[in-house]
């Protein structure tokens, strides 16, 4: 199995110089500066979901048909000339086009990456193992890219180029990438393709899982990466330590690494539950301060609590979903993902641009009404 072992390693150093996105302290002033407002970066958040909500299973079938390798490669492409665009963004339809185009290649991406890694492990325990890894490095990336932020002199444009460069890179990775071997391998490749309506109906015997893990990351990504510089400013923190936080955030999501060692009798289903209760608690405890060292803390612990559930929910569907077309059935799955997020998007961020702590005490809400649903999934099993 040297060739999947060659593989994942592969795949995991694509994924960590994807996840060098240099403007990420900055990445909500950044947009600021060139007059996009909050909620139209959550308009665009939502409009980008929907994109992904229609593409997901023509591209899950299609990378089904030509391959996971191949596929991934596209994407990867795409990928980087989003960031080319990002770069040279200047309005709101810039930034629109960016995610537009982010949304294609990520459509393109859910349920691929997960089946082709899938692919690459022999067991339960190993492929649990593999996504926490997977996770682990997107976040190390993150955090080498955070910590470059003094470097840059506060200018924006340039943490931007940066990013391109990263991302040029992972596609180069993405070509060296080679066909899984071994019988798991193989049985995918004979499977039958499913038709839609059996798809949609095992994604629907998921559906309260599916949404109380969409509740929760949708919630945790709008409150880590768009809510937690206005929250440092409001809490009287200056721009300087944005890096530092940021890298700060990105060091506690390394914690994702560890996420399968988490898993007991229970299953990763019930720890899922018990991080997305907490996660509630972190909101709530994020709109009632204005103390810096709360804020400094809270929102690291929240990124450190997606970074663990993200790799347990993928275990989780990889292992429930049924033999036959995993890249398509997986992105049905997604879908129920983003049409969450396309209707938690903007009304999240509208709330958290009328009142900021308003935010977080919507994203509680919905962290505990994803935790009862959760519950309700694991009562039903």
């Amino acid at each position: 199995m040297e060739r999947n072992r060659r593989n994942r390693t592969l795949l995991f150093l694509a994924y960590a110089l994807q996840g060098m996105v240099f403007y990420n302290p900055i990445a909500t002033l950044y947009r600021l500066q060139a007059g996009v407002t909050l909620t139209q970066m959550q308009v665009i958040e939502g409009i980008s979901l929907l994109v992904m909500l229609g593409l997901e299973v023509p591209w899950g079938r299609w990378a089904d048909r030509v391959g996971h390798r191949r596929s991934m490669v596209l994407c990867f492409g795409v990928l980087a000339l989003s960031k080319v665009v990002f770069w040279r963004a200047e309005t709101v339809w810039g930034f629109l086009a960016e995610r537009l185009l982010l949304s294609f290649a990520q459509a393109g991406l859910s349920g691929c990456d997960t089946a082709y890694l899938y692919a690459c492990c022999r067991d339960p325990e190993e492929h649990r193992r593999a996504f926490a890894r997977w996770q682990g490095v997107q976040v190390a990336g993150l955090l080498l890219a955070s910590l470059a932020w003094p470097l840059l002199g506060g200018d924006y444009r340039l943490s931007a180029l940066l990013t391109v460069g990263s991302y040029t890179l992972a596609l180069g990775v993405t070509l060296l990438l080679r066909e899984p071997e071994g019988q798991r391998a193989e049985e995918q490749a004979r499977e039958p393709r499913p038709p839609l309506g059996e798809m949609l109906r095992e994604s629907r015997r998921m559906l309260a899982f599916l949404l109380g893990v969409a509740l929760f990351d949708q919630t945790a990504q709008a409150a880590v990466t768009f809510f937690s510089q206005l929250q440092y400013g409001r809490c009287g923190i200056a721009e300087g330590a944005f890096g530092v936080l940021a890298a700060l955030s990105a060091g506690a999501g390394l914690s994702g690494a560890l996420a399968h060692r988490m898993v007991g009798p229970g299953g990763p289903e019930r720890v899922c539950r018990r991080l997305i209760t907490v996660g509630g608690a972190v909101c709530l405890l994020l709109a009632a301060t204005t103390a810096p060292a709360v804020s400094a803390l809270g929102i690291p612990l929240l990124a450190a609590l997606r970074s663990c559930a993200a790799p347990l929910a993928l275990a989780v569907q990889n292992e429930r979903v049924s033999p036959g077309g995993r890249a398509a059935r997986l992105s049905c799955n997604a879908m129920v993902l983003e049409c969450t997020g396309v209707l938690l998007a903007p009304v999240l961020g509208w709330t958290a641009e009328q009142w900021l702590p308003g935010g977080f005490l919507l994203g509680a809400v919905f962290c505990w009404a994803g935790s009862l649903l959760l519950w309700q999934d694991e009562r039903r099993r």
